[in-house]
């Protein structure tokens, strides 16, 4: 009887092919070629896991394919036959597939991949080679003279068909300002791409970016829209290509759940459809076509849009009849665009139109909400979780010498109102101490806080010498009015900041408490194109009428709040030192993230040593802990 033998050292262990096959879903491609060559066993086992996905976005394909036509990719063996060779052996093991160079198009259609899980075209319209940017520079320049010679818009080049199906669908573009050569390329590269998504039919995910368009004219969308309805798995479609009619792609791809579109459809259908669940629609709609979507796809649960169109009469009846209608599933709401788009948290009226209909919402997000919005969203969603502020890339700049745009009052009636709501972040919201003074607060299981605390009272320079010595002076000794004051004004304070902090550490289950103020500028040339870029203006956009964060003022009653993971206070005059660094590495152990010591990414402002120092300091005393900075490094 043959005995079952069991391995004997790691090295047997890891010759399993189920543990090995498991250890590479958590390797890095650079782990897993490393691996590869290890043994013979090894690259027989982990080389599909290897190429299962390819990115030419990541790693070192860019650096490569910057060259592969030119001297020094040939001489580094990295030249178009090389691309063509790895796809050609490798191809059968990738199932997913992000491209943005043209080149590796050509070589996956060649390979006849045709086991893709997700195919992936994004950028594809700017990506060159030193090379081709070169002769397109060159060519554009020659178009500028024989612009101003008046000579004719050349011609499309004429190129072969690949196959007969993209008779009368599609031809190739006007050369324009494109070489020649780049323009007979792009044909063939477009119907590669089209042959390649046509080939494979099982995908589940495929994103067309817009640069597609680009490559070659299309002279038929209902092609374009019956190749994609052709992929009848197809669960995620990102269709930045402007192709067909959304209720027509959601009706044949029966399991597509995730949709996000450039346009939007004007069609109306005559009954549900699809069994979509998330939509993204990258523009601004109208209200009517707001409710018709709502009617139409039951199963939604979460919706963006860019914003919506003012509110009309006639779509206010509209909206009105779909109150007796069944309620929408919608759960989640964004609207992603600024400040002057219109939508439900800037407009109370439209707010009221819709908002009946979505009692179900658990998380919005906006832009810019006003106080009057606030009141027509927490009387309708009672259900609500989460309320979010964008923080977009210019959320975090203010127009120098004009009003920043804060708001005082809106969160305060979520504070007080909202008892579902586990977020509530608000880069441009403040709540007025006021309101924590007076008004208690229902939201006991936040978890994550993001605004500001404003207007509490704060001495002065001077009025802090002041204090100290009435610190020397006899019980019974007489105080000036100045000095009065000033006591008055302390007790105030003392009085102001024990309300916060108690009320603050009555969320005890908060993970993240961000106080930062994120209306700092860093480079004002996105606001105002009058002043220089390296112009910066911390000192002047400092939030001073905040929280001291200091142990004098109260900071340990904080202490409740053990589950915190991250702490914010960039921004604002606070007065934390040495002493409140040691107190909150010692009481808060879970915290992982802290904002507040970091130089911002600043490069023309004064160094602030002492800044510098704290991190330093909390460093020693917290190593594991991240300083982390609102503003991106590439900023």
């Amino acid at each position: 009887m043959n005995e079952n033998k069991t391995p004997t050292s790691i090295g047997q262990i890891f010759d399993i092919v189920e543990i090995l096959d498991l250890v590479g879903l958590f390797l890095s491609p650079p782990d897993l070629l490393n691996c590869c060559q290890v043994s013979h066993h090894w690259n027989i086992l982990l080389t599909p896991r290897l190429w299962e996905t390819i990115d030419d976005s990541r790693h070192s394909w860019s650096k490569i394919l910057e060259h592969y036509d030119a001297d020094e990719g040939k001489a580094a063996g990295h030249d178009e036959l090389w691309a063509r060779r790895i796809f050609a052996k490798y191809g059968r093991h990738i199932r997913n597939l992000s491209l943005s160079w043209r080149i590796l198009i050509d070589a996956a259609n060649d390979a006849l991949c045709s086991n893709l899980r997700s195919f992936h075209i994004t950028n594809v319209r700017d990506k060159l080679t030193r090379k081709e940017k070169l002769e397109k520079k060159l060519e554009k320049e020659l178009a500028n003279q024989q612009a101003q010679t008046n000579d004719p818009w050349r011609p499309a080049v004429t190129g072969p068909l690949l196959s007969p199906e993209f008779e009368g669908a599609l031809q190739p573009s006007d050369v324009a300002y494109r070489p020649k050569d780049l323009q007979e390329r792009d044909w063939i590269t477009a119907q590669n791409f089209w042959i390649l998504t046509r080939r494979n039919t099982r995908l589940l995910s495929l994103t067309l970016s817009h640069g597609l368009r680009e490559l070659c004219e299309v002279v038929s969308d209902d092609y374009i829209q019956d190749v994609v309805a052709g992929l009848l798995e197809l669960r995620y479609l990102v269709n930045s290509f402007e192709f067909g009619d959304p209720y027509v792609l959601i009706t044949r791809l029966r399991h597509l759940d995730t949709l996000c579109t450039a346009k939007w459809s004007q069609l109306e259908p005559s009954s549900t459809v699809g069994n979509l669940k998330t939509l993204t629609i990258q523009e601004r709609i109208t209200t009517r076509e707001l409710v018709v979507l709502l009617r139409h796809l039951p199963s939604l649960e979460s919706l963006s849009v860019r914003s919506l169109t003012r509110l009309t009469e006639e779509e206010a009846a509209t909206a009105a009849t779909i109150k007796d209608s069944i309620p929408s599933q919608l759960r989640r709401l964004f609207f992603s665009g600024f400040e002057r788009a219109s939508h439900i948290g800037n407009d109370s009226r439209l707010a009221d139109a819709v908002l009946p209909w979505m009692p179900y919402l658990e998380h919005i997000e906006f832009y810019h909400v006003i106080r009057e919005s606030a009141f027509s969203i927490l009387r309708h969603c009672r259900q609500l979780r989460s309320i979010v502020q964008t923080k977009d890339h210019f959320s975090l700049f203010a127009k120098l010498g004009k009003d920043a745009g804060l708001q005082y009052k809106t969160f305060a009636e979520f504070l007080c109102d909202g008892a579902h709501l586990r977020i509530l972040s608000g880069p441009r919201q403040v709540v007025d101490v006021d309101d924590i003074v007076e008004h208690p607060w229902t939201c006991d299981h936040l978890e994550s806080f993001h605004c500001q605390v404003g207007r509490v009272e704060r001495l002065l320079e001077k009025e802090e010498d002041i204090l100290d010595r009435l610190s020397s002076k006899d019980h019974d000794a007489r105080l000036s009015a100045e000095e009065q004051e000033v006591a008055q004004k302390y007790a105030q304070s003392v009085n102001q900041h024990r309300h916060v902090y108690e009320r603050l550490a009555s969320l005890t289950h908060l993970t993240r408490l961000d106080l930062s103020y994120e209306l700092r500028t860093v480079r004002l040339a996105y606001e105002d194109r009058h002043i220089k870029s390296t112009q910066s203006t911390r000192d002047r956009t400092l939030m001073l009428d905040c929280l001291e964060l200091t142990l004098k003022s109260g900071l340990s009653l904080l202490a409740p709040l053990v589950n915190l993971e991250m702490f914010g206070f960039l921004g604002i005059d606070h007065r934390i030192d040495k002493p409140e660094l040691e107190w909150m590495a010692a009481s808060w152990r879970r915290l992982k993230t802290m904002r507040g010591l970091t130089d911002d990414h600043e490069p023309q402002s004064a160094h602030d040593r002492r800044k510098s120092a704290l991190r330093v300091y909390m460093m020693q005393l917290r190593p594991d802990v991240i300083h982390e900075s609102i503003i991106p490094a590439h900023d």
